[in-house]
């Protein structure tokens, strides 16, 4: 290994790479959107200009990011629930929460399909999640998206390109 210098750590700083959002960019380009809908054009056409960069203006990034966050909360909170009723004292630490997720999305199962009596397979469910947010959900209040959480869950954040563990769970 070779010696890290400050021109590595300067790479590192001003690396806006997030591959790791990819997967959710292909799954929400593959449903079918609402046709004559406006808004729902202008979603789909932000997130094909996505470059897979966190910039400043990267729209697409806020898109996915908040579709990812949908998806959690419709998806994963149901089973955290469970979970709390059998132990209480359960702490869910999200920093590896994509995985299943994102298996569970793949695989569309119809017995793991959240709310089945509302929706007939994992695509109408998934596009549900992706075209019919309302716009107010879309650009929420920095404080109120800072509160919200799943049940017993720490803050969602994408896993870091640099192992880090924090010594203190909070």
């Amino acid at each position: 290994m070779k010696d890290i210098g400050e021109s590595d750590l300067l790479r590192l700083q001003l690396d806006t790479r997030a591959e790791f959002y990819r997967f959710y960019q292909r799954l929400a380009l593959s449903l079918p959107s609402i046709a004559g809908d406006g808004a729902v054009a202008r979603l789909k056409q932000s997130l094909e200009r996505w470059d897979g960069f966190a910039e400043r203006d990267s729209t697409g990034l806020a898109i996915l990011a908040e579709f990812r966050r949908l998806l959690l909360e419709r998806v994963i909170a149901p089973y955290l629930v469970s979970c709390r009723r059998l132990d209480p004292s359960f702490r869910f630490d999200s920093s590896t929460i994509d995985e299943p997720l994102q298996q569970l999305l793949d695989a569309k199962r119809p017995e793991l399909l959240p709310e089945p009596a509302r929706y007939p397979d994992w695509d109408a469910f998934s596009c549900a999640i992706c075209w019919s947010w309302p716009s107010a959900a879309f650009w929420p209040d920095p404080e109120a998206r800072r509160r919200r959480r799943l049940p017993g869950e720490r803050p969602i954040a994408p896993p870091s390109p640099i192992p880090f563990r924090p010594r203190c769970r909070c």
